[in-house]
């Protein structure tokens, strides 16, 4: 089922981005995105305020699971012409209205429906009553085969790396491991925001060792988005705490999720006075 009987008017937020109107096609569907787009006007604030904040004219952004296009749009506004937004999403029902809302919000956005996963090749996707939760199905199911792409071929020739976002339902190891490489030998220094499964993070690793060590390769550090409506930058956690958190959210609820960010080493804090909204 496509998204042909989706929202044909847009949905119009009542605040501009870089000064510039933002409008989305919607879910009609059962859709959290979707629905807390319309009851607040905004999805993940903290996430939201970070990139209004950090991405500018001229970056090169990577939106990976891109949805039906929130962040990318967002992005497109941010960058302006002088910068580019990828976006890949294997759902048929978020692809229609993402290439939709790229199509008349912007000419920067270079969308593909498709996959990335850390080898490239082809997978059933394990389809979802919500689209928000389409995932990979490594285990061979009987879902619709999508193409699966490597970000280290996808950015093989671009000649800037701002800001990466991963939302990959818990496939994100792979993802993560296949950027670094390509990240190493181009001498990028991106910020990375990735949706983190603890419980799939945690399997078959307790001690997350594949984490730390991608992140002493990249002499990056670890942030976590909390929303206290106060800091747009996240605080960031020693890796210890860090797994503590993760582990303790794991115990909790298995499929609950977090956003990380991981920035180079180098990633200064601004000034307290200058994190408050």
């Amino acid at each position: 089922m496509t998204g042909i009987a989706d929202e044909a008017a847009p949905f119009e937020f009542p605040y501009p981005i870089a000064g510039q109107p933002f409008r989305l096609c919607l879910h009609t569907r059962p859709d959290p995105i979707s629905t807390s787009i319309r009851m607040h006007a905004i999805w993940q604030r903290p996430l939201s305020s970070f990139m209004v904040k950090h991405l500018k004219p001229g970056n090169c952004v990577v939106d990976v699971g891109a949805h039906i296009g929130y962040f990318a749009v967002m992005s497109s506004l941010l960058v302006g012409v002088e910068g580019a937004v990828l976006a890949y999403e294997p759902d048929q029902r978020n692809w229609d209205l993402l290439r939709r809302n790229a199509d008349f919000s912007a000419r920067n956005i270079f969308a593909r429906r498709a996959a990335v996963g850390g080898v490239s090749g082809t997978l059933p996707l394990s389809v979802q009553g919500n689209p928000a939760m389409t995932r990979l199905d490594d285990a061979g199911g009987a879902g619709p085969a999508v193409p699966v792409l490597r970000l280290s071929d996808e950015l093989a020739r671009v000649r800037r790396l701002d800001f990466v976002k991963i939302d990959v339902q818990g496939l994100e190891r792979p993802v993560l491991e296949d950027l670094a490489g390509l990240i190493q030998r181009r001498g990028f220094r991106p910020l990375i925001v990735v949706e983190i499964t603890p419980s799939a993070a945690l399997a078959g690793d307790p001690e997350l060792d594949w984490l730390r060590a991608l992140l002493e390769r990249l002499d990056m550090k670890a942030h976590l988005f909390v929303d206290t409506g106060k800091r747009v930058v996240p605080p960031v956690l020693e890796f210890g705490t860090l797994r503590a958190v993760l582990r303790d959210m794991a115990a909790w609820d298995d499929e609950i999720d977090v956003d990380l960010l991981l920035s180079p080493a180098e990633y200064g804090m601004p000034p307290p006075s200058r994190q408050r909204r």
